[in-house]
């Protein structure tokens, strides 16, 4: 189903394709490869990688946070 951003409650699931904006703050539960370009919020030119937190991962601290 695709409903209007502004139309998002916490809680609301939603699929990111490639290239689209972020319709609100997001945490990951389920990537594969991932990387967000926060310029416009932290100033940071270069796009960040991001991953879901596992038990396979969580002792290299993953940024699981979309902005």
């Amino acid at each position: 189903m695709t409903i209007d951003a502004e139309e998002l409650v916490v809680g609301d699931c939603v699929t990111i394709p490639s290239g689209d904006n972020i319709p609100a703050d997001c945490v990951a539960y389920k990537t594969t490869t991932f990387t967000t370009n926060e310029a416009g919020l932290t100033g940071e030119p270069e796009a960040i990688h991001k991953a879901a937190v596992s038990k396979e991962n969580y002792d290299s601290n993953p940024d699981p946070f979309l902005l």
